[in-house]
């Protein structure tokens, strides 16, 4: 009949759409594929024999934690992961996002990534004052110095940063050897006010850098400065932000002794 028609004509149709979204990608794949290993060929690995470097170590990093004795403005002992301590320079790159509780997440910030996952809502528990937190930021910087520290601002992140918020197309990679001027540049660079970013009050205060008139660019930055970039400037919602961090650190900290003593009971181990 015309309707049985109608519809083998409507299914074949269907079909054949889903063949060709299934090629389509397919071939997406198979393009993207191919030009991963042209760049590796004719760029990656030629860099990697030129520089006798040999990444195969990057699957045997020690992740063990440990406790060194530091004695820096706030942090006096601090928990770091070894492969860290055995690394011969490294190279700090960031996002460039707003920060529900620092107000900016870029280089200085980024450093927060050398505590072991499990231990930062300790860190968070430890120092739930904006300016401890920031200082306890800028020890860590001082603790592991970046030969390079990169902000990746081609789209960055405004609103309520630094998870939920929305990306925002900014279009620049900032460059410097010192995370603390950076991070000011990257504040201008959103049209945020540095008396409202935390980690840069505080830097400013320990001389680590100074306001962005008195930086040396490059190049300038005017062009791509963004008058309507949505920051968190409220310094209440920052507080809740702090606080709230404050009671998860506590609240996460009490959840895993329990789940180590259950274990350590089961288990009839001491050790965990």
């Amino acid at each position: 009949t015309a309707r049985t028609q109608i519809r083998r004509a409507v299914a074949k149709r269907q079909q054949t759409t889903i063949d060709e979204s299934k090629t389509k990608e397919a071939l997406y794949e198979k393009g993207l594929k191919m030009f991963e290993d042209y760049c590796k060929e004719k760029f990656f690995d030629p860099v990697m024999a030129k520089n006798n470097i040999d990444l195969s170590v990057l699957n045997n990093y020690d992740v063990s934690t440990k406790v060194i004795k530091v004695d820096k403005h706030v942090v006096k002992n601090l928990d770091v992961s070894n492969w860290l301590l055995e690394q011969d320079a490294l190279i700090n790159f960031s996002k460039l996002k707003s920060h529900g509780m620092m107000a900016l997440s870029a280089s200085v910030k980024n450093m927060f990534g050398i505590v072991p996952g499990v231990l930062k809502p300790e860190y968070h528990y430890r120092y739930p004052n904006h300016d401890d937190f920031a200082n306890m930021l800028i020890d860590l910087n001082e603790v592991f110095e970046c030969k390079l520290n990169l902000v990746d601002a081609v789209i960055g992140m405004e609103g309520n940063g630094p998870t939920q918020g929305t990306p925002r197309l900014i279009g620049c990679i900032l460059a410097s050897s010192a995370p603390y001027p950076l991070d000011v540049v990257c504040a201008k660079l959103i049209d945020l006010n540095i008396d409202n970013v935390y980690t840069i009050t505080e830097s400013i205060k320990r001389g680590k850098t100074t306001t962005f008139d008195e930086l040396i660019l490059n190049e300038s930055i005017d062009d791509l400065i963004i008058k309507d970039y949505k920051n968190i400037d409220c310094e209440k919602v920052r507080s809740a932000y702090g606080s709230l961090a404050g009671v998860f650190g506590i609240v996460s900290n009490l959840i895993l002794f329990v789940i180590k003593v259950i274990i350590g009971i089961i288990s009839a181990s001491i050790s965990i």
